[in-house]
């Protein structure tokens, strides 16, 4: 069972893909889990944006190279769905599963397109 109140970018596959998971869960082996929200509803590893709604905490070049939010409050790579997006560019987003309990979805690294997504 999730407590969590619908995620407001309806665009965050992640949460989509966290919510499948917890609801496909195979009942005879105790594998569902409850995450914790906050006020807002937002996963771990997740604040609130009153523009976007919940987003990435740690979406920022400092933390992960080549990461932003998009204009949505997705976590980005490189110039990853812009239209002038650069094939060159670390455009490949590295996400945690769904089942990351930490941070569901979450970005964890830039790559360049059909790279190995290898954690560091």
């Amino acid at each position: 069972m999730i407590l969590s109140k619908a995620n407001t970018n309806e665009d965050n596959d992640a949460i989509d893909e966290l919510l499948e998971f917890e609801e496909d869960g195979d009942e005879n082996k105790n594998t569902k889990k409850t995450l914790l929200v906050d006020e807002h509803g937002c996963l771990p590893g997740y604040k609130w944006d009153r523009l976007t709604g919940c987003i990435q905490t740690n979406c920022y070049n400092e933390a992960i190279p080549h990461a932003h939010w998009s204009h949505i409050g997705k976590c980005v790579c490189g110039s990853s769905g812009s239209i002038d997006e650069d094939p060159k560019d670390y455009n490949q987003e590295c996400a945690y599963g769904a089942d990351y309990e930490s941070c569901p979805g979450c970005v964890y690294k830039c790559d360049k397109l059909n790279g190995d997504c290898v954690e560091d």
